[in-house]
């Protein structure tokens, strides 16, 4: 990219033009990458690529958005890292799906969980406690039923 006093954003519009003055001043192939635009925001684009891990080679789609700004601008208006204050052009959001330290194991199990397998979870663990407090009434019956039997038995009714 040539040096430029005014800041550039590399979107869909931009690499469109991009491509079509390449395509003019070579006999390049300028559809030889293909780079896939968010629908819903023109700024951003995905790109794949593959990485080498212990299972073997995995792909890998990384989201990115990129501008470029000459240092005046850049001085004048200094940004946060990453998430910290000044968080702007472009805005960051919190991470999504990332686990949260809790010392509730409740809320721990949840986490490593998807919602539905959670909820089956929390179903067997109702089941669970529901079978433990029937075999632990089992003695209280038991005792109740044995001590109408002798009362009969001996005539005390």
């Amino acid at each position: 990219m040539r040096k430029s006093q005014e800041p550039k954003n590399f979107d869909k519009q931009y690499c469109n033009a991009w491509k079509k003055k390449r395509a003019a001043k070579e006999d390049d192939n300028p559809d030889a990458f293909e780079i896939v635009w968010d629908e819903d925001d023109t700024n951003s684009f995905w790109l794949t690529t593959s990485c080498q891990t212990d299972d073997g080679p995995r792909n890998v789609k990384i989201r990115l958005d990129l501008r470029i700004f000459p240092g005046e601008i850049a001085a004048k208006a200094p940004l946060g890292n990453a998430r910290t204050e000044a968080n702007m052009e472009p805005y960051l959001p919190p991470p999504v799906g990332r686990m949260e330290f809790s010392l509730n194991p409740c809320k721990m199990l949840s986490q490593l969980m998807g919602p539905a397998v959670w909820k089956k979870v929390k179903g067997v663990m109702c089941c669970c406690i529901c079978a433990v407090l029937c075999i632990a009434m089992i003695p209280l019956v038991a005792q109740s039923v044995i001590s109408k039997i002798i009362t009969k038995a001996i005539g005390l009714e």
